[in-house]
């Protein structure tokens, strides 16, 4: 089997990854992840290390049972590959063979061994989850995070909320997933195509100048160069004026109180 995957990322042999985890010893086994098993494992810093020595890593074995499942180990890969950020564990590398694939993540503080038995599988999972349409354009390019790409994402929940649909949808025509950044921008742009997109599930039961203004936040927060987006404050900000006008429109709408007479 032919791979091409990140050339910064180190490719582990089988080998090695049997002995880091004692042959995938059932004690060292950290959890079961969306996919596979996860287990904890040293990796020698040098060729002299010995087992329970090096660095401490987690070692994630893919359920070799479908294509799409390989799909994913792949999208991983590529994903984790590129991620920097502080509060989660950094891709080592990976590794196969003939029947499985393994990803291998790094972990500086293998003492907090419960913590991190949860959230490794975690964090691997949030982060294809998040790929799946909620990922900004810069990061699938360069790896980085931003505050301004997590205001991206918050403009795709945004649209999640008015539509009722998910970022990601299987349950297309197609069946193949379709992300709803993909066809949402130009229906957030005009008012009388807005309509046709706010959830059903509502009945109109619905402000449709407050749905306007999230509109026009939505397509400010997913606009494709960082730059040109709002800050998360602003986002903030901007909801908050919108709740308050909503609330101004419906007390202004109630009937007055008769006049006292004397």
């Amino acid at each position: 089997m032919m791979i091409s995957l990140d050339p910064n990322l180190r490719v582990f042999s089988y080998k090695e990854l049997k002995a880091a985890t004692r042959n995938f010893h059932r004690e060292t086994v950290l959890g079961h992840g969306g996919f596979g098993m996860v287990y904890k494992g040293w990796i020698p810093e040098d060729s002299g290390g010995k087992p329970g020595s090096g660095a401490a890593v987690a070692v994630k074995k893919l359920d070799h049972e479908s294509m799409e499942g390989f799909i994913e180990w792949k999208s991983e890969v590529k994903i984790l590959g590129r991620l920097n950020h502080p509060n989660l564990e950094k891709l080592m590398g990976y590794g196969w063979n003939d029947e499985v694939c393994f990803l291998v993540i790094s972990d500086s503080g293998f003492a907090r061994t419960v913590p991190f038995t949860h959230d490794i599988d975690n964090h691997v999972r949030t982060w294809i989850s998040v790929n799946r349409g909620y990922l900004a354009p810069e990061f699938i390019m360069s790896g980085c995070l931003t505050s301004k790409t997590d205001v991206y994402s918050f403009g795709v929940v945004l649209v999640e909320v008015m539509t009722g649909l998910r970022a990601f949808d299987y349950n297309g025509p197609t069946k193949k997933g379709v992300m709803i950044t993909n066809w949402i921008i130009p229906h957030l742009c005009k008012r009388r195509k807005l309509k046709n997109i706010i959830d059903p599930r509502l009945k109109g039961r619905y402000c449709f100048e407050s749905a306007a203004k999230i509109a026009h936040l939505a397509l400010r927060c997913l606009q494709p160069h960082p730059a040109t987006r709002p800050t998360m404050e602003e986002v903030v900000e901007t909801l908050q004026k919108i709740d308050t006008a909503a609330h101004l429109r419906v007390k202004s709408r109630q009937p007055s109180p008769p006049a006292l007479t004397t």
